[in-house]
């Protein structure tokens, strides 16, 4: 059996190390690992730069951009193991031209392989702080990581040692037989690694899916409530605008928070989008070449087809007894071209492979780019080395204090409007609905003096004594006319006058009448015909 992970010799004939190489066109994959190398350099440099730019800065090392800190100084060193292969190619990888490498015969092999497994896993605990950070924020408007700040950062250190230590005393640590770093070995990764990972992305994903669910149905609420109108009561009305005020004050707190905190967001994003895109190729294409054996149909033919093309160039005379190393190199580079097309179909696809080194490598760029492009960052290094203090404040996550009081007093005045607005809004419908009870009110009072005749009672009518003239006009009308009129009335007695206010609700004007004993006017007063009758009871 051929064991791409172990002894890569089968008899007499051995494939080099790293055997996953001759599979494809001569130095495809060695290139793509070079420049997956240099990107993951450049990142190296990014995360420090970022990380020395936080570290001078006494408001970034505070929650929540202590974690963005941690994370930047976290991702120095694993970008940096990384790079190891542009240096120390063959003592990464391999232990001789015919073995891999292993914890055992390649310290820098163990180092790299416990390194990046470990900071891995940590890394990805402070991405689920970050986005846990962000839930308790938004949902529950709570600053519960900010309070056990140093609980959840010594948890996200210890957490990943019960998974590290088995793997190293186990010896589990060695190359994996394909990529450009060293990690755990097929058989362990699973377990060790997978798994855990698996749990954090998991919550994450969920988490962070929980958090815009919410952020979606608070900004429905408060869009549906503040277009809504109502024409209850004053005490129902005013509770109902205290209700959508509070909904759209939380709606605008959650839009806040979004606005300053869609960096940390993105760039867990890229972790995880990375992460898994490693993770997977891992899982599903690289163990392609866990296993292959002089049985196994495509490496029979592959094999075959090396021959072949052996065969081919001493026949051309490109290959003979005394061909230099040169000319043997450049015989297999044609054989391996060619034979390429008849591996293509059972190896891993040359475009993941590419896309999992790379994508991780990038991260630290990814960084620089999502939090080195915040302005207030820039400003803050210059008055910082220009030695004035920093003008920012945080509160609430990522929320300057003095934008937030800006934006409270905003969205206070916004709530006072609406209100004023509904208001007016109520009372244009109910002076709407005063004038077409006017138009039916003086129509019915415009028959008092025929009811009063039905009825044989005399009665004086006339203009309000206020203004009109003192000839009063006589009419016959029952001792209760009021049984007539459309309206509700209350009597209230006091003294010798009875007098009686009556309220109508569509802000028609006060009408009185006055008892047996002392003649009082009663005045009807319509706000369409004005008007006025007078009369006397006996």
């Amino acid at each position: 059996m051929l064991n791409l992970t172990s002894d890569s010799c089968n008899g007499l004939c051995c494939i080099p190390c790293p055997a996953s190489f001759v599979f494809y066109e001569p130095n495809k994959l060695s290139n793509i690992y070079t420049a997956a190398n240099i990107i993951r350099a450049i990142s190296t440099v990014c995360t420090v730069f970022l990380s020395a730019c936080y570290l001078i800065l006494p408001s970034r090392r505070k929650h929540p951009h202590f974690i963005v800190l941690l994370i930047s100084m976290q991702l120095t060193p694993w970008e940096g193991l990384a790079t190891a292969w542009l240096f120390k190619k063959e003592e990464v990888l391999c232990k001789s031209l015919y073995e891999i490498a292993t914890m055992d015969n390649s310290w820098l092999c163990g180092l790299q392989g416990a390194g990046l497994m470990y900071m891995t896993l940590s890394l990805n605990l402070l991405g689920f702080i970050l986005i846990l950070n962000l839930h308790v924020l938004t949902v529950y408007r709570s600053t519960l990581i900010a309070d056990h700040m140093t609980k959840f950062i010594v948890s996200s250190f210890i957490l990943p040692i019960p998974f590290l230590v088995p793997a190293v005393v186990t010896h589990q640590i060695e190359y994996p037989g394909f990529g450009s770093i060293c990690f755990l070995s097929p058989s362990a990764e699973a377990k060790y690694f997978v798994y855990p990972l698996s749990l954090i992305i998991s919550l994450e994903f969920l988490l962070h899916l929980v958090t815009l669910a919410f952020n979606f149905r608070t900004s429905i609420r408060a869009r549906y409530g503040s277009s809504a109108t109502t024409y209850d009561t004053d005490n129902s009305a005013q509770s109902d605008m205290s209700k959508k005020g509070h909904r759209m004050h939380i709606a605008r707190d959650i839009s806040l928070l979004l606005k300053q905190q869609w960096r940390p967001s993105i760039f867990i994003y890229c972790v995880l989008f990375s992460l898994i895109t490693f993770w997977l190729f891992g899982l599903i294409e690289a163990k392609k070449l866990a296993n292959i054996g002089p049985t196994t149909t495509w490496f029979s033919n592959w094999i075959k087809c090396l021959g072949e093309q052996a065969m081919i160039s001493i026949q051309s005379g490109k290959l003979s007894v005394t061909s230099t190393p040169d000319q043997l190199k450049e015989a297999g580079d044609i054989a391996q071209r060619v034979c390429a097309a008849v591996a293509r179909p059972y190896i891993p696809s040359f475009a993941w492979a590419a896309m999992a080194e790379i994508l991780p490598g990038a991260l630290g760029v990814a960084m620089l780019l999502i939090f080195g492009s915040k302005m207030e960052l820039w400003q803050d290094i210059r008055r910082r080395l220009s030695g004035h203090k920093e003008e920012t404040v945080f509160v609430m996550g990522d929320i300057a204090k003095d934008f937030k009081d800006r934006q409270q007093q905003r969205g206070d005045d916004e709530e006072q409007g609406k209100l004023r607005q509904q208001q007016q809004q109520q009372h244009q419908h109910q002076h709407r609905r005063g004038k077409q009870d006017d138009r039916i009110y003086s129509e019915e009072l415009t028959h008092l003096p025929q009811a009063a005749a039905r009825f044989g009672t005399n009665a004086q009518y006339g203009r309000d004594p206020r203004t009109a003239p003192k000839a009063p006009l006589s009419f016959s009308m029952p001792s209760s006319p009021l049984s007539l009129g459309s309206f509700n009335s209350g009597a209230v007695y006091g003294g010798p006058v009875q007098k009686t206010s009556v309220t109508i609700q569509d802000s028609r004007e006060l009408i009185y009448y006055q008892g047996a004993r002392q003649a009082s006017p009663v005045t009807y007063k319509s706000h369409q015909d004005d008007q006025n009758y007078h009369r006397e009871r006996p």
